[in-house]
């Protein structure tokens, strides 16, 4: 039995801010440099829920994203490579600081969380609702998926 291997790149990246057009455009562009398929951002302080398509070159970028409804702070995403071989299974905008991708990346199963965890001054009430709410996408994975977390902790 013939075995395949395929070779695919992840990255995280704490953008600072990404509420302007012009910014994730330019987050993108050093994305496709890097040569990454899927990449999860934090920090990105758009507002609500929303996605975006962007071109670089002759390739195209996904991007999610899950904020506040009304402040620009905290805010997750995930850039991902428009490819034939990677298909967008679920996207489940959690809260400003948890968002989860399930996708099939050459045929495998993947959850990929990303999460902007709360800073050593947030109270301790806000850093257990955060860690309770990670925990619980750790919870009735199927059994078919791998799970990779990422974010900035």
């Amino acid at each position: 039995m013939k075995q395949t291997f395929y070779k695919w790149n992840i990255g995280t990246i704490n953008v600072r801010t990404c509420k302007d057009d012009l910014k994730l455009e330019r987050v993108v562009q050093e994305i496709h440099k890097a040569n990454l398929e899927i990449s999860a951002l934090q920090e990105v302080r758009r507002l609500k829920q929303g996605s975006a398509t962007v071109k670089c070159d002759n390739s195209k970028y996904e991007i999610y994203w899950s904020g506040h409804s009304l402040k620009r702070q905290h805010g997750v995403g995930f850039v991902i490579k428009v490819d034939p071989n990677v298909e967008i299974v679920q996207v489940e905008y959690v809260d400003a600081q948890i968002i989860v991708l399930q996708t099939k990346v050459y045929g495998c199963l993947l959850k990929v969380i990303n999460c902007y965890a709360p800073t050593e001054e947030s109270s301790d009430s806000s850093k257990d609702l955060f860690y309770r709410n990670l925990h619980k996408q750790f919870v009735n994975v199927p059994p078919k998926y791998k799970v990779i977390c990422l974010g900035d902790f």
